[in-house]
Parts: C-alpha cells; structure tokens; sequence
C-alpha cells in the first residue's frame, strides 16, 4: 500500500512566510531559514522511495508555478485550498482515502527519515499518531485510513497556540487508538530559532545531519 507524506508549505517568498518569525529576526533572516529548510526537507524526505511525497501549497495560486519551489520533480504540488489549518489539513488527508498519510510543516529543522519512518510504522496499528511540539501544538499528524476520521477532529481548535495538540485530542472518541512520536521544535518565533541555533552549533543537530 502506498504511503503519503504531506508536506505543507508557504509560497517561500519575501514577505510571505514565517511573519511571524520575521517580527522577531527580521523578515531576510525568517525568508532564510524558511526557503533553506523547505529545500531541505523537500529533498531529504521527498526523494525517500518509501513514501510518495506531495507538496499542498499556499496560497493557492503558487500551487501552478513549480519555478518558485525548490522542490523535487517527483514531487506533486497542489494547493491547499480555503479555511483555516484544521479544514485545509483535512481536505489534504481526504485527496488520498485508504492510504496512510502523514503531514508536517516545513518549519522543522530537526526532522529527518527516521521520524517520518516511525510514524508511518505507528500506524499499523494506530488510527492517529501525533508529532507533538514543544510550544504545545504538534509538528506531525498522521492517520491510518482518512475514511475513519471526519471534519469533527479539528472543530474548535485554537490554532497558534499551546493549547492546539491538547484540543485537538479532546475532539477525538474516548479510547481512540493513537500514538505519538518524540517531540520537537517547529520555528514561529525568534526565541525558538535561536534555541534551535544553539542546539545546531553545540551538537550539529538539524536534517542534514541525518541519514
């Protein structure tokens, strides 16, 4: 059965992605990290024979331009569409039903194979697996079969916030067989990039480290 890695990115233009980040290390630095970090996940994850890899693209209109993604050929881009995160997500795990699919952001410097391996790995015998965040949202979901979940399990959830993973979790049925895998960093803000930094330098963490 053929499984699918969902990576979730903003057009890496100027101005564009990482706003949040660019308020903190200015909007060159945030447009640095988030177009070098793209590339590299794109390339270390995407070209993984064991999974195919789509790219879901916002804002939608950069979806028909392949020249402004640093990606892999292989790799098909589509857009995301409408809503907030929750509603796009769940559009993007329904373009593959009966398949395994998994998502992340392309904000994650510290991702490499493995994770990605172990997730897919927890959903044989899992429904959902989670890849919780350190701010207290989550850098990876994943589910099974997308025909088992409705719209339902992202209702209400308070986005950008530390509380994203938990609400997320109380929408799910009691006793609903799910998983996580170790936690790590997506970068949004200044303080969480300089920490990453640090822990890059001091220990030569960060994707292009890994196997």
């Amino acid at each position: 059965m053929i499984k699918n890695l969902i990576l979730f990115a903003r057009q890496p233009k100027l101005g564009e992605a990482k706003r949040r980040l660019a308020k903190d290390i200015g909007y060159v630095a945030a447009h640095n990290f988030y177009r070098s970090n793209l590339t590299t996940m794109a390339w270390k994850l995407g070209n993984d024979p064991r999974w195919r890899t789509s790219l879901f693209a916002s804002p939608d209109q950069s979806a028909s331009n392949r020249k402004v993604w640093p990606v892999p050929s292989k790799i098909s881009i589509m857009k995301q569409g409408e809503g907030d995160i929750g509603h796009r997500m769940y559009r993007a795990f329904k373009s593959f039903p009966h398949e395994p699919c998994v998502i992340i952001g392309c904000d994650i410097p510290e991702v490499n194979r493995n994770d990605i391996l172990i997730a897919f790995r927890s959903l044989q015998k899992n429904k959902l697996v989670f890849g919780p965040a350190s701010d207290g949202g989550f850098w990876l979901i994943g589910v099974k079969n997308p025909t088992i979940i409705s719209e339902k399990i992202f209702s209400e959830v308070r986005w950008s916030t530390p509380n994203a993973l938990n609400d997320t979790l109380s929408n799910l049925p009691k006793n609903f067989p799910i998983n996580f895998v170790r936690e790590l960093s997506d970068i949004d803000h200044g303080s969480s990039w300089h920490r990453w930094k640090i822990r890059k330098h001091s220990h030569k963490i960060g994707l292009e480290c890994f196997p």
